[in-house]
């Protein structure tokens, strides 16, 4: 991988989305190197990443099936990382996870609980 590159390429996701600027800070949730390795551009804000490199822990790995980015009403939730159908307990174990993983490393719980 071309550092520079992948640096200026990252330099343009924290200016455009206002991101921590460390591209491995754990509380990314995301793969951004691979994402860079894969050709993704950096989206337009208001747009989202691709989700194959969201990390298992991504808040926003699991969305409502009625959500209008998934458009499955007939399911409860939908994994977005691998694009299939998920259960209720799949949710509260990745939020329980996520929660875990945020004490041990910061203390506390810094993003938001699923409701």
């Amino acid at each position: 991988m071309d550092n520079k590159k992948f640096l200026d390429w990252w330099k343009v996701a924290v200016d455009m989305h206002n991101y921590a600027p460390d591209p491995n800070d754990p509380l990314h949730y995301y793969d951004y190197k691979s994402a860079f390795e894969s050709g993704h551009s950096v989206p337009e804000s208001g747009e989202h990443w691709s989700s194959e490199f969201k990390s298992d822990l991504h808040p926003n790995r699991f969305v409502k099936g009625k959500d209008p980015s998934v458009n499955r009403p007939e399911l409860e939730w939908w994994d977005t990382k691998y694009q299939k159908a998920a259960t209720s307990a799949d949710v509260i174990k990745a939020d329980s996870l996520r929660q875990e993983f945020e004490k041990a490393i910061y203390g506390r719980i810094v993003t938001g609980i699923r409701k």
